[in-house]
């Protein structure tokens, strides 16, 4: 039997997407078809000839001839790979790696699920907000964190949606107020389109939901009929819970992560989004999706399709080259001499911020990620135009941080007076220093 949640929540406009004909065509193609259907170039028009890629480790990634334009010797230039066109479901060797991948560290607790490569979590999220548009004479409404990702915000008021933020504590979304919140929308006669969750590492708050959160969270989810859309960027950024342990083999790798909620999902309500922006690079704008193979294999399918065809070619052949050439020993070297770079980057805001801002702010340290919010002790129940004023005498010390009511849903912006700061950057030198100028503008202005 099919575990799908999600195909009987798509948006009645979606429900019978019909997707590209001419993809479906050439998806039926075998060795002996004639292709006289798609605009697909001859490879030999194609300006590039050959790409090599300097690894960190030392090694080279090389992509040339057919490897780089596609096709076979025996083919009549109707090239698949990655300087053509392809299917909107990517890549077959980098899916495929990608199900590897999501079967070891993921395990999904039902079997129905697919993978599909993205052109990063913001063009997938945006989609998801479109195919989960509610029917009209409904109000577009999601549930996030009482302070969320500042692009939630940006995609969901042109289509419309309300976003509800959701009360925070140290180890995240609280899960009577979900509850609380599901109770409201039916006392309402609405339901939530989805709920939004950034597990790990969350954006602004550098909070991380505990294994038994998740478990909680999930029940309230079935329980409440809700899907859930977990962007989950920083997971493979998990730190020690000590600050001061900074070494390579302290480091989580790949197999001391925690669990996503991808994992506890048993009947197809979890759509898991991961990208490569925060462990490879943000230019190779190249992520993945994974959630019911009715959805991923259907709908999002045909509209990636019809919206940008498919993921970067190229970003998705190097990507491929590197997981085959890593292996599991070699993601893990990475992942471990990653994380203690950050290790290092907390360490140092951490001290910065002992130093400098006891009794003007108080913070939480993150678990994962790379992001601390500051909570500006003296403007407690102050509002966002006290905050302005920090940020000017911010801007005035060279300082630059992004205040928390960038992130806040509510209409108000009444969120407390907050600011984000990043240790992902800057040198250990200067967060001390950032930190310090910004301790000097708190004085003056409160």
């Amino acid at each position: 039997m099919s575990l799908d949640q999600t195909s009987k929540r798509l948006a009645p406009q979606f429900q019978r997407l019909e997707g590209s004909l001419i993809k479906t065509i050439a998806a039926r193609a075998t060795s002996a078809s004639i292709s006289l259907a798609g605009g697909i170039p001859h490879e030999s028009t194609f300006v590039f000839r050959g790409v090599t890629w300097d690894m960190t480790n030392g090694s080279t990634i090389t992509l040339k001839n057919r490897t780089l334009t596609g096709g076979t010797e025996t083919e009549d230039g109707a090239a698949d790979l990655p300087l053509n066109y392809m299917q909107g479901t990517g890549m077959p060797e980098l899916r495929q790696e990608l199900i590897t991948h999501m079967r070891r560290y993921h395990t999904p607790a039902y079997d129905d699920w697919a993978v599909i490569p993205t052109t990063g979590s913001t063009d997938a999220l945006t989609k998801c907000f479109q195919l989960f548009m509610p029917p009209p004479g409904k109000k577009p409404i999601i549930l996030a964190e009482a302070l969320v990702w500042a692009a939630v915000l940006a995609i969901a008021a042109p289509l419309g949606y309300e976003v509800r933020g959701l009360e925070l504590d140290s180890d995240g979304m609280l899960p009577f107020a979900l509850d609380t919140a599901c109770l409201q929308l039916a006392e309402e006669g609405e339901r939530a389109a989805f709920l939004y969750l950034t597990p790990h590492g969350q954006n602004p708050t550098g909070t991380s939901l505990s294994t038994q959160r998740k478990e909680v969270l999930y029940a309230l989810a079935q329980k409440h009929d809700l899907l859930i859309v977990e962007d989950d960027p920083y997971r493979l950024l998990f730190l020690p819970a000590d600050p001061e342990e900074v070494k390579e083999t302290a480091m989580p790798g790949l197999e001391g992560l925690p669990k996503s909620l991808l994992s506890l999902d048993v009947d197809g309500r979890v759509i898991h989004l991961e990208s490569l922006s925060k462990w490879v690079c943000p230019g190779l704008r190249l992520g993945w999706l994974t959630g019911p193979k009715a959805f991923v294999e259907g709908a999002y399918r045909k509209w990636n399709e019809l919206t940008i065809q498919f993921p970067c070619t190229v970003s998705q052949s190097v990507f491929c080259s590197m997981l085959k050439q890593w292996g599991h020993s070699g993601l893990d070297a990475h992942l471990k001499q990653l994380q203690a770079h950050y290790a290092r980057q907390r360490r140092a805001m951490h001290h910065a911020a002992e130093k400098h801002l006891r009794g003007l702010a108080t913070w939480d340290l993150p678990k994962a990620g790379m992001f601390v919010l500051f909570k500006v002790t003296a403007l407690k129940g102050k509002g966002k135009a006290e905050t302005e004023a920090v940020l000017e005498g911010l801007l005035a010390e060279d300082i630059l941080m992004v205040p928390g009511y960038a992130f806040d849903p509510s209409p108000g912006k009444d969120a407390e007076p907050a600011f984000r700061a990043t240790f992902a950057t800057a040198s250990p030198e200067k967060i001390e220093e950032g930190l310090a100028r910004f301790a000097r503008a708190l004085a003056r202005l409160t």
